[in-house]
Formats: C-alpha cells, structure tokens, sequence
C-alpha cells in the first residue's frame, strides 16, 4: 500500500490540513503537560489545571487529525456514518479546548480583581478543587450541548439533506461544507470574543484599583495592588498567546503556502508556558535534572 506524503495539503470538509504539522503541535503541548506533572506543587490551583486539561484536549484532538489524515494518505475508505462521529468529536474537542481558554480567562479576572490568594495552602487546595470540579461540569456541559445539537441536526428525518441547518459531515470530501465548519467554530469564535471582553472589564478594574485612593493608605493593599499588577501583565501576554492561535489557525486553514501560520501555532503552547509558570521555574526543572550526586 502507497501512502502519500505527509506534506501533502488535505481538505477536511473544506478546512485545509496538513498531517506533518499536526504532527508537530503535538509536542510541545506534550511537553506541557510533562512539565507540568514533573514539577512539584505547580498544578495544584485550578487555573493549572485547566491549562492542563486545555493542553490534553489539544494532544487528542490532533491524534484524531492525524488518524483521519493517515487514512486519506494511505487511500484507506471510512464508512460515511464514521465521518459523522469523528466530526462531531472533533466538534466537541474544538468547543472544549475554547472553553477551558475562557475558564482561563475567567480564574485569572477573579484573581486580579479581587486579590485572590494563590498560595498553596491546605485551605486554598480544597477550594481550587472545588472550583476546578465547578469549572469542569461548566467546560463539559457548554461543550456537549452544542454538539447534540448537531448531532440531532445531521441524524434526523425531519431535516432534509441540503438543509442549510444541516451540518452533513459525511460530505467529508465533498469541498467547502460551510455549515459543518460554522457548527464547529462558531462557538470558539463567541468564546473568543468573550475573552476579549474580560480582558477589557480586568483593564477596566486595574484603572479603578489604581484610583482608588482608600487603597493607597495601607501598605497591604498597597502590596496586593502591586501584585494584581504583575498578574494583569501576565493575563495580557496570555490573552495574546490564548486568541492570536486560533486567528493564525484559520488563516493556515484557508492559506495552506504560508507556513509561517502553522510555525506560530507551533510555538503557542510553549510561550504559554513560560507565560504562566513562576519566573526560574524551567531552570530549575534543568538544574534537578543535571544536578550531579556527590
């Protein structure tokens, strides 16, 4: 059996895919989790986890890429009925990974604006499991009732097949399927843009603490000030890494020559990491790891 290249440009219903580079996001977003799990006291919070679970989401969501674009590569036929599984999987998977983006977004807003503690206390550590629980059923629930929705939609009778409700992702090779790709990115798009909103309300906070002249009196508040600043500037360069992939992404998916795109939604996972980690975090890991025994 002859398999195509790797590097060859595949259209899945419609979207532009080339497996060598889904090969590749794959790694970096391992290395995050690896890191993750190799620190100590790193992934306790949350917000940690909620990167974690984004970074899992993106690994299984580009394995499934790569399967199905193995299987074109290698000419090997799937059952029509299968195309409409995996699509509405790698429906759910997109919603999910946008979605723990926004959790993101929302845990960092709470803690800027109300000067939430981020120690690892005992106490802190049942409620960030708590939050986590809470922010998980939110994550999975705002993600499966969109895709039962389509599910319904694509499955039924009532609906006939050139129904522009209809997403049809059985027209896997059929050319631009535009209403199987609205299904699947119009809610990543609304999440996106309610990230943006967030980002704009914490500005907006970070104006009003900076006025507040009841604040400026204490030397605690004045600290914990000066402490929301440093998040607010973290939470800036991480709203530019959350939102700017998934504009690189569709610009890759509709211009497959500029390579430059893909390269960017390489590195995405990486600049997260250094994002979010405490500073000395990764030279540390170094040092553990080449510390020599005396």
């Amino acid at each position: 059996m002859c398999c195509d290249s790797i590097f060859s440009s595949l259209n899945f219903w419609g979207a532009n895919i080339v497996i060598f580079a889904n090969i590749i996001y794959i790694i970096p977003y391992f290395i995050v989790v690896l890191i993750y799990y190799i620190i100590p006291n790193v992934g306790t919070r949350a917000y940690h986890k909620a990167v974690i679970s984004y970074n899992i989401i993106q690994i299984i969501l580009n394995i499934i890429i790569i399967a199905i674009g193995t299987c074109v590569l290698c000419h090997i036929s799937i059952h029509s009925n299968l195309y409409v599984i995996l699509g509405l999987i790698l429906m759910f998977l997109t919603i999910s990974s946008t979605s723990w983006l926004f959790v993101i977004c929302i845990d960092m807003t709470l803690v800027i604006t109300r000067f939430r503690s981020t120690l690892p206390t005992d106490t802190n550590q049942q409620q960030e499991r708590k939050k986590f629980l809470i922010y998980a059923i939110c994550t999975w629930t705002s993600s499966l009732l969109p895709t039962v929705l389509a599910c319904v939609a694509d499955l039924t009778t009532l609906l006939p097949i050139s129904s522009p409700i209809r997403p049809n992702f059985q027209r896997f090779n059929d050319g631009i399927n535009l209403t199987a790709i609205l299904y699947v990115t119009i809610f990543p798009a609304l999440t996106c843009f309610a990230n943006t909103i967030l980002f704009l309300y914490t500005f907006y906070k970070m104006i009003l603490i900076r006025k507040s002249t009841s604040f400026a009196t204490e030397n605690n508040y004045i600290t914990k000030i000066n402490e929301a600043k440093k998040q607010y500037i973290v939470y800036l360069k991480l709203y530019l890494l959350m939102d700017s992939p998934w504009i690189t992404s569709g610009l890759a998916a509709a211009f497959n020559e500029l390579w430059i795109l893909k390269f960017f939604r390489m590195i995405q996972p990486m600049l997260m990491l250094l994002v979010i980690l405490p500073p000395g975090t990764i030279s540390k890991l170094f040092k553990c790891n080449y510390k020599l025994p005396k």
